[in-house]
């Protein structure tokens, strides 16, 4: 049986609850907190990452890059290191006409150099290398109320509450 120890809000610097948990490949372990963005965990302390203000963060992907991909309500963006090495937030929110029509980023997955943010009527395609933001409207496709974005055996699964299941080939449903 592990050894679960909780630690308190003080030593974290988080709020009571987490929401989502991943690692990237340099080790260092980051929780999507209930509403103080993103806290990152190096093995011996804490570090809150700041996101534009602070919303609860639901989803969190790490790339082969050591990038981290984050979704949350009403944002999404990534961290990556600044100048001097410290992790800094990117919103791409300031890039799309619309943030109402965000609502919560449910899932983050990275799949041949793109991150896919789901939303329920939205995903945004983030072209790593091109630094290009795709918008697809998901309703124009019959999805009523996407949650989830998932790969399953090399294909990137959509969930919908209404609608079912569907497959995303690229750009396409």
């Amino acid at each position: 049986v592990p050894v679960i120890v909780n630690l308190p809000t003080q030593i974290t610097n988080g709020s009571e609850q987490n929401w989502v948990i991943t690692q990237d490949k340099f080790g260092y372990i980051y929780f999507g907190n209930h509403d103080r963005g993103v806290i990152r965990y190096d093995g011996t302390g804490w570090q809150p990452i700041q996101i534009n203000k602070n919303p609860r963060i639901y989803s969190l992907a790490a790339d082969e890059n050591g990038i981290i991909y984050v979704g949350a309500e009403y944002e999404f963006g990534y961290i990556q290191p600044d100048k001097k090495g410290k992790p800094e937030y990117i919103s791409l929110t300031d890039r799309i006409d619309s943030i109402p029509e965000i609502k919560v980023v449910f899932s983050v997955v990275i799949k041949d150099g793109k991150a896919n943010f789901i939303t329920p009527k939205y995903l945004y395609q983030y072209n790593i290398k091109e630094d290009k933001l795709l918008e697809i409207n998901l309703t124009k496709q019959k999805l009523r109320d996407a949650n989830r974005l998932v790969e399953i055996n090399d294909k990137l699964i959509i969930a919908d509450n209404v609608s079912g299941f569907f497959e995303l080939k690229d750009t396409t449903i």
